[in-house]
């Protein structure tokens, strides 16, 4: 368990770093009484340097890139990173998030990379229980967001069985409960 605003703010100052290099503003806007979350520390902090770097990246000079947390509905905490770039067609929208894949905008922005950071960020998240969101206008810029299950037991078996769905969805899973052994026998 974690507080997911004391992750953010462990990664503020690379991502402040990063941003200043291209005279970005980096701002945060994050809700009251946010709830932990359950979540590997270093793959969330990963997962929102990579996406922050890609909306710095895609931000002409001088744009804001936004951070965001909040709690869209019960057990979840969303992150959400807002850049001011060129946005994406409905087709590169569709896979952006695919390895080696640059939505078409490196010819219409300058910008040259792999085509990574989203496809490993959406591993990560997926990793951390989570599920990675897209939202894109074509010169709107992009609001690329994760949720995180919520730290308590059920957020957590809610998420894991998620997960589980998601990936096989015609699998029997089998669960198995062990008593701990009383020490004295």
């Amino acid at each position: 368990e974690h507080d997911p605003v004391e992750l953010v703010e462990s990664a503020w100052q690379t991502l402040h770093t990063r941003a200043a290099s291209k005279h970005i503003r980096l701002t945060r806007t994050i809700d009251d009484e946010l709830p932990s979350v359950y979540v590997d520390r270093d793959k969330f902090r990963r997962s929102l340097i990579n996406l922050v770097v890609n909306a710095i990246k895609f931000s002409p000079e001088r744009e804001v890139v936004d951070i965001r947390l909040n709690a869209p509905s019960p057990g979840s905490v969303r992150l959400s990173v807002r850049d001011n770039g060129p946005g994406l067609n409905p087709e590169a929208l569709r896979d952006c998030v695919e390895r080696f894949h640059e939505g078409g905008c490196h010819t219409l922005c300058g910008t040259k990379g792999l085509g990574l950071g989203l496809s490993i960020a959406r591993d990560l998240v997926e990793l951390n229980l989570g599920s990675m969101m897209v939202q894109s206008t074509p010169g709107s810029g992009s609001t690329f967001s994760f949720d995180m299950p919520a730290g308590d037991r059920e957020s957590i078996i809610r998420a894991s069985k998620n997960r589980i769905v998601a990936r096989a969805p015609e699998a029997i899973v089998s669960a198995l409960r062990v008593k701990p052994q009383d020490p004295c026998r």
